[in-house]
């Protein structure tokens, strides 16, 4: 389990490892010139670099968090999941009653249960910018330090997948279109090559 903390409770990033990085900072709040210089001093080392999967799923107007991955099933019954809960495959841990499948893959992720935008209106940069000073998705803020592209596969290390890229009829409305699907993706004062690459879009990978 690591934790997501906004720029309001990190103000100081110096000695941050990469690990401090995904555990304390994850993308969220802190700025980049000590997570490089982390990464070239592991370069010039010769140290291995692990390789580092951040899956942002947003959910817009998705099950609140009792009825996903906290059932809360021995609170009283007007606090718990009205659905039920389902075990995983880690002892202690259960998920809402109707995520069976993803369940079974709960030793393959983690849940961050500590990130809070502390932002109650219908804006998305908090969530997803949460403040720092470039202005920059947390996915672009990635790229920057782990690259544009894998360096063996190719693949690009910020991909954008939309609903309709699986089905059509999945199409979000405009609002998402227009509001919070440029805040999701934006690379603000990194440039446009940090920027997501949507497979479904028709381009080539930005590079």
């Amino acid at each position: 389990m690591f934790s997501v903390s906004d720029i309001a409770n990190s103000h100081d990033c110096a000695g941050f490892s990469r690990r401090d990085f995904l555990r304390v900072g994850a993308l969220g709040g802190l700025t980049l010139p000590s997570l490089l210089a982390n990464k070239a001093l592991a370069a010039k080392a010769g140290l291995p670099v692990r390789d580092k999967a951040v899956v942002l799923l947003f959910l817009s107007g998705g099950p609140p968090h009792i009825e996903f991955f906290d059932p809360k099933m021995t609170a009283p019954v007007e606090f718990r999941s009205i659905t039920g809960e389902v075990k995983t495959n880690i002892p202690g841990v259960t998920f809402g009653g109707t995520f069976p499948k993803l369940a079974k893959l709960t030793d393959k992720f983690s849940v961050v249960r500590s990130y809070a935008s502390r932002n109650s209106g219908h804006r998305y940069d908090p969530v997803t910018v949460a403040g720092n000073p470039l202005k920059a998705s947390m996915s672009a803020l990635y790229t920057k330090v782990a690259g544009v592209n894998h360096p063996d596969t190719g693949m690009p290390s910020n991909t954008l997948i939309l609903p309709e890229a699986i089905d059509p009829k999945l199409k979000l409305g405009g609002n998402f279109e227009t509001k919070a699907l440029p805040t999701l993706t934006q690379s603000g004062d990194l440039g446009a090559s940090f920027a997501a690459f949507n497979p479904a879009g028709g381009g080539d990978v930005n590079a």
